[in-house]
């Protein structure tokens, strides 16, 4: 990543501006650019922004932002800036009632939809808005909340964000998720397409087979945040009743650890009853032994 030292930065904002001044043989120019203010008071702008001794290319997109919306106003929305590449997080936003909400989401999260964003990284939602509300010259509010839409998703323009490290390589979304009310077939429904991403064709029929077979049935009418202790130990008497062997039902045991772990991961599950309860008890099982009789030896022979 380039940086610049604060001179250098001061003679490229001057040249960007005098490009939207004059254009050149593709663009014209902008005839208005100094309607609201002088050039003199876009040097001193630039010379109040400029606080820090180094700016790499997130800092300069921020500044010129800024910048565009100082001499324009916040009407003009067709001069902006923007990145040659940009990347952008598969995740969509609506705004309601000054609230963001999920619209589209990677399908693996889909039952996200409709979710409430509170937070990115952990800075709070309404302090990205502010931020956000700096850089975008608008003349309709609607035009505004288009652009505040698309720019939750864009990692560039995140990055450029004051409150949001420049060197980030990951973003967090904190959400309200009040869809923990899913059963436990749907949940399961979601978890054997994910698990089967990572299984070999008879692998996964196996274990696919197994939690259909003596999973699903106990649990499938569940809602996954009605699973109780109680319920967990009660199947595992079930299962025990079945007289499968020690380690089977170790097996069932970590197919439930796996699914509540997923339920917890994607889907707000507020605790993991089957790792709280633990595993099968081994005492209670024998190993088995084969006799050979006597007269079963003198047939072989």
């Amino acid at each position: 990543m380039f940086k610049l030292n604060k001179k250098e930065v001061e003679d490229y904002l001057i040249k960007i501006f005098d490009f939207i001044e004059n254009g050149d043989s593709k663009f014209k120019g902008h005839p208005g650019l100094y309607f609201f203010h002088t050039k003199t008071e876009l040097k001193e702008k630039i010379n109040e922004l400029l606080s820090e001794n180094e700016y790499d290319e997130f800092d300069i997109y921020y500044i010129t932002s800024l910048l565009i919306r100082f001499m324009l106003g916040r009407y003009d929305s067709h001069t902006k800036v923007s990145f040659k590449d940009n990347i952008y997080i598969p995740i969509d936003f609506t705004v309601e009632e000054n609230s963001l909400y999920i619209t589209n989401i990677t399908p693996i999260y889909k039952k996200l939809i409709g979710c409430k964003l509170l937070k990115i990284n952990n800075i709070d939602i309404q302090r990205i808005l502010c931020e956000l509300e700096e850089i975008i010259c608008y003349s309709t509010k609607e035009h505004l909340l288009v652009m505040i839409q698309s720019f939750l998703s864009d990692v560039n323009v995140l990055k450029s964000l004051p409150s949001i490290e420049n060197n980030t390589e990951e973003f967090i979304y904190t959400i309200l998720n009040d869809n923990n009310d899913i059963l436990f077939i749907d949940l399961y429904y979601e978890y054997i397409k994910y698990k089967k991403q990572n299984l070999k064709y008879q692998s996964f029929r196996t274990y696919k087979s197994k939690i259909e077979k003596h999973i699903l049935p106990f649990f499938k009418d569940y809602k996954i945040n009605n699973i109780k202790s109680k319920d967990y130990i009660e199947w595992k008497e079930c299962i025990i009743n079945k007289n499968f062997s020690y380690k089977y039902n170790c097996s069932l045991h970590i197919c439930m650890v796996n699914i509540l772990n997923f339920a917890y991961k994607f889907y707000n599950l507020n605790e993991n009853v089957a790792s709280k309860v633990g595993n099968f008890s081994k005492r209670n099982y024998f190993p088995k032994v084969n006799f050979w009789t006597l007269f079963f030896i003198f047939y072989i022979i």
